[in-house]
């Protein structure tokens, strides 16, 4: 389907879309959420499932049968499943959220009144959390060449975490200080409500990504439509994110975040492969790759 007829379908105000797999417990909670807000059954929800084997089916059948259940055994990327839950969606808002995300009771209503009340606002994105109360910085500028040095997970923001570079790039006096909505060059989609009308201009998301980067090039595509993307920090969720510098990874998403890294830079930066730009790029995030994936053996498993 054209994503650029999204809109032409009989509308629900709101629909949830989560993108998963093998993540029935995570799921279970993040549902359970909803459906505590009290209207869950008002709501259209979405679960787009990318070929789980842990009986995430059997559960929503079961337990969650007001869900609506999109199964897929071909393209397993996150933007194919993210775009999947769009494409069948038909909210007038249309809320993103990771499987291990968990609503607050105010959530929904404060991010679509924000919306509604600032027609410049094409993306409103709640605070998010660890379990423990630490804020996420899930927010930020977009990179540029200093952020392969001074990035969220590198080496030198960890081994000095309050230098200046990284902490305007991570905007973090504005998500651990700021009270009233704030302007973000991106942010991440883990509980991102998007307008209809933002999809219809600007599209879905790009499929060239595996995992990562895909919600930054999504804003940055949305942006360059006119759009605003704001975070509302009165919008809070949980989102036990394990994905985090010091848990081991799996070599899938140590490689689908260079790759991403790369296209995006790529795809923004430079349009010729033979830029001197493109070779230090590709050059420089090969050689973090393969550092990345040495020091990962190190770690132990969560």
């Amino acid at each position: 389907m054209d994503d650029r007829k999204l809109s032409k379908r009989k509308t629900k105000k709101i629909s949830i879309v989560i993108a998963t797999r093998n993540a029935k417990e995570d799921l279970r909670k993040c549902l359970d959420s909803i459906r505590k807000v009290g209207c869950a059954e008002s709501l259209e929800v979405i679960v787009s499932d990318n070929h789980s084997q842990d009986g995430t089916g059997e559960m929503l059948k079961t337990t969650f049968p007001w869900v609506r259940h999109i199964y897929a055994v071909g393209d397993l990327r996150y933007p194919s499943a993210v775009n999947r839950g769009l494409r069948a969606a038909s909210g007038d808002y249309i809320l993103l959220l990771d499987s291990d995300v968990v609503l607050n009771q105010e959530t929904l209503s404060v991010l679509v009144s924000f919306l509604e009340g600032t027609p410049r606002a094409g993306v409103a994105v709640a605070k998010m959390y660890y379990p423990d109360g630490t804020v996420q910085m899930m927010a930020r500028k977009f990179p540029g060449i200093r952020n392969a040095l001074f990035g969220r997970e590198s080496i030198l923001t960890r081994l000095f975490p309050r230098n200046p570079v990284s902490e305007r790039y991570l905007m973090v006096d504005k998500l651990t200080k700021k009270e009233e909505p704030f302007e973000a060059d991106w942010a991440s989609a883990a509980c991102m409500m998007v307008r209809r009308e933002v999809i219809d201009s600007a599209g879905c998301m790009d499929e060239g990504y595996m995992m990562y980067w895909a919600d930054t090039d999504w804003c940055k595509r949305i942006g360059e439509k006119g759009w605003k993307i704001f975070v509302v920090p009165h919008a809070s969720v949980i989102h036990d994110m394990r994905n985090n510098a010091n848990n081991k990874k799996s070599m899938f998403m140590i490689l689908a975040f260079h790759q991403g890294a790369y296209r995006f830079f790529r795809k923004h930066y430079t349009q010729s492969g033979f830029h001197p730009l493109n070779i230090l790029a590709f050059s420089g995030l090969c050689g973090r790759a393969g550092l990345q994936l040495i020091l990962n053996t190190m770690k132990r498993s969560e």
